[in-house]
């Protein structure tokens, strides 16, 4: 299986107003976390406080209103928040006005313009509705496939550190089903990003 760790410029301009990465001069990139909050997620906080790194979180509604306490730590320690939507809706199978419903369900809980889909992906119109919002739609240029158990995690963290450069966007999931690659491609990532005088930044 062929597996894209860094997107292609020419994927991004499917969606051009979105924040694929932030290029910058201070070797800053954006540690980005999907799908919490849930107990995973304090693994998460404990390896970014023992490299004083920040990052942001991009949760599930539905997540959020079941832990309330771990929701409330990150954002004690300094995180950002972005929306994920209510219950990890799938754009291109949800109609415009359910799918912007939820999005805005999110809200109930916490309310911030920056908005990740489920999947990276979303239809057009659905895109240009949420953009009008005032939503900034965050996507990634580095995608680590922690979620898939099949992965080779030694192999996912060399092709992950090569494509790294001032400004990327990386993408990991605080959730079960990523728990066992992210426990050992987070340590390892935020080590060599320390040794190498990067700066993990929230967005």
């Amino acid at each position: 299986m062929i597996r894209l760790y860094k997107i292609p410029k020419i994927l991004r301009k499917i969606y051009p107003e979105a924040i694929w990465t932030i290029p910058n001069n201070d070797k800053a990139v954006y540690l980005t976390f999907d799908d919490g909050p849930c107990s995973v997620t304090n693994f998460v906080l404990d390896t970014l406080e023992e490299f004083n790194a920040k990052a942001s979180f991009f949760m599930i509604g539905d997540n959020i209103k079941k832990n309330k306490e771990i929701f409330d730590k990150v954002l004690q320690l300094g995180h950002t928040i972005g929306n994920h939507t209510f219950n990890h809706l799938k754009g291109f199978n949800t109609e415009d006005s359910v799918y912007l419903e939820n999005v805005l369900e999110f809200n109930n809980f916490y309310e911030t313009t920056l908005f990740r889909p489920p999947y990276g992906r979303l239809k057009k119109s659905q895109y240009h509705l949420l953009i009008q919002k005032g939503f900034r739609i965050v996507l990634w240029d580095i995608i680590t496939y922690d979620y898939d158990r099949n992965l080779n995690a030694n192999l996912a963290y060399e092709k992950i550190i090569r494509n790294i450069k001032p400004g990327s966007i990386i993408v990991m999931h605080d959730s079960f089903k990523a728990e066992k690659n992210l426990k050992f491609l987070l340590p390892k990532l935020c080590d060599f990003l320390k040794s190498n005088n990067y700066i993990c930044k929230a967005l």
